[in-house]
């Protein structure tokens, strides 16, 4: 992959991104709440599946 379409993929990254705190600000509090429940809960799966892969390797 040439620099250009990378520059273009870390673009449409980055506004993305800003586009998600953005949306992020708009919430209620439970609303936010539920969502920084949601992505623990996700970081924490990601965390065990990556140990058990070390483990069994």
């Amino acid at each position: 992959m040439n620099n250009l379409n990378m520059d273009e993929r870390t673009k449409i990254i980055v506004d993305d991104a800003v586009d998600a705190v953005k949306l992020f600000g708009t919430l209620g509090d439970k609303e936010k709440e539920c969502l920084l429940i949601f992505l623990k809960g996700w970081d924490a799966r990601k965390n065990m599946e990556e140990l058990l892969n070390d483990k069994s390797a």
